[in-house]
């Protein structure tokens, strides 16, 4: 069984009301003002289930089984589909806050279209934040545990990032299985003011030097789902919840060996 359709900017999330689900992964996403996700623990038994991901404005369903270590997507076009972005050698996972994947074939087109000006202007602002800056710590366990790493970075600031997590100090790489993302934020107390369009995303990459696949988070204040509230603060209590690739078995947990944490698109 497939479900198609075909996506244009605020229309691409409007009618998506299904997380991701990589057949035995629940996406245990919470996020401030927002469902919170990560109650659900779905546990999928080796039998039965869907993979639902979004790429090039269109969102893919199909059902799947799992028999060991293995993934088989049941419906030919989005098998096809998901062999296609197994086989890219920088795709990107873009993680929204409602638990929807989706890919990019490079970052260059994630970054393309996550800071696109016209999406923004398109798009519902929340009008009532001003983003300073967010701080992201990366975990060494799940659920928030062990050795933690914080990031910040503020407004008008360069990019942050580590290059090759092995090194000291971190002596961190593929050890990250949880993060959090907080905004900085300052209210806005007078109703003819309206805040500048920000989006900071934090970017882990499977190779150092920023190299291989990445998945990506952010916080915003703006969304591209109407009545849906904005991203303040992005938790993510495991890794194990998102999946390297829409047809794998394996997930991201361990897997982080650089990061950049970095503004996109800022509209002063």
């Amino acid at each position: 069984m497939i479900m198609k359709r075909k996506c244009f900017f605020i229309v691409l999330v409007l009618g998506i009301l299904v997380s991701f689900v990589a057949c035995d992964n629940s996406m245990e996403v919470e996020s401030l003002n927002s469902l919170s996700l990560g109650d659900e623990n779905i546990e999928v038994a080796a039998g039965d289930s869907t993979v639902s991901f979004i790429y090039k404005g269109v969102l893919y369903t199909s059902e799947c089984l799992v028999e060991k270590d293995s993934i088989i997507i049941l419906n030919e076009e989005v098998r096809d589909i998901a062999n296609q972005l197994s086989s890219l050698p920088q795709l990107v996972s873009y993680v929204s806050n409602r638990g929807v994947i989706e890919y990019f074939d490079n970052p260059y087109m994630a970054e393309s279209w996550l800071g696109n000006p016209i999406v923004a202007m398109s798009s519902p602002m929340d009008g009532r934040h001003i983003i300073n800056g967010a701080t992201a710590t990366l975990y060494d366990d799940t659920d928030y545990r062990d050795r933690s790493f914080p990031f910040t970075i503020r407004d008008g600031g360069q990019p942050i990032s580590v290059a090759q997590f092995k090194n000291k100090p971190y002596e961190f790489n593929d050890k990250a299985s949880s993060l959090k993302i907080i905004a900085d934020v300052t209210p806005i107390k007078y109703e003819w003011e309206s805040a500048p369009f920000k989006r900071i995303v934090l970017n882990l990459y499977e190779d150092e030097n920023f190299g291989g696949n990445s998945v990506w988070f952010d916080v915003c204040n703006y969304t591209l789902a109407v009545n849906k509230p904005v991203q303040l603060e992005y938790k993510v209590p495991s890794l194990k919840s998102i999946p390297l690739t829409a047809n794998s078995h394996r997930n991201w947990n361990d897997k982080t060996t650089s990061i950049i944490l970095k503004y996109i698109g800022r509209n002063e």
